[in-house]
Order: C-alpha cells, then structure tokens, then sequence
C-alpha cells in the first residue's frame, strides 16, 4: 500500500494518505479537503456526508492519527478518536474501525 522513504520507513501521514487514496478508489467517496504539509509533517482529510463533518488528521510526531465526526444536525461530535498509534497497523485498525462506524451511521453509502 505504501512504499518506504529515503530512510527506509513508511511515515504515519504517508501510510494513511496511501489508505485513504486506496479506500477513495474503492468507494468513490472523495475529500472536501486533502492537504499534507512538510512543517510539522501532517495530513489532513475534510469529508462531508449528508449527517456528518468529518476530520481526519495524522501526524508522524508521535504517530498520531485523529478521526472526529461532527453530527451537522445537532453539532455534537458523535465519534471522536484521538492519540498515538503504535504502528501502521493501529492506523489502519483506526481507519477501518471509523469507516465502518459511519457506514452503521450515516444515510449515505460511504463503503
């Protein structure tokens, strides 16, 4: 899925950008917003559903990924995740855990 840096690592925001290009592809469901940047290394994913904002946000500083889901109607966040993943592995458990909570959540056909 991904593919190592100069170093020979795979980083956090690399391994859930390749994640979320590869779920992309198979859902068709695109990002309001993508944006990675250099300084701090990050990358942020904006979605829109027909119930919820959602905010995906990954940092190689400690491995962060956090996922918050905004309910547009009450304006509550509904799913919240936030913290350090101990490797590529918890990211992607991370990410699939989400997408299959918003599937059992949301009206529209996500996945």
């Amino acid at each position: 899925m991904t593919s190592p840096n100069a170093s020979g690592t795979v980083t956090p925001t690399d391994h859930v950008a390749a994640w979320l290009s590869d779920h992309q592809q198979r859902t068709g469901v695109v990002p309001a917003r993508f944006q990675k940047s250099e300084n701090p290394s990050q990358l942020n994913a904006c979605y829109e559903t027909p119930r919820y904002l959602i905010d995906i946000t990954a940092w190689d500083h400690a491995s962060c990924l956090d996922i918050i889901a905004l309910n547009k109607a009450t304006q509550k966040e509904d799913y919240v995740i936030v913290g350090q993943c101990a490797d590529t592995a918890c990211l992607t458990q991370r990410l699939e855990c989400f997408w299959q909570w918003l599937t059992s959540h949301d009206e529209a056909k996500v996945i």
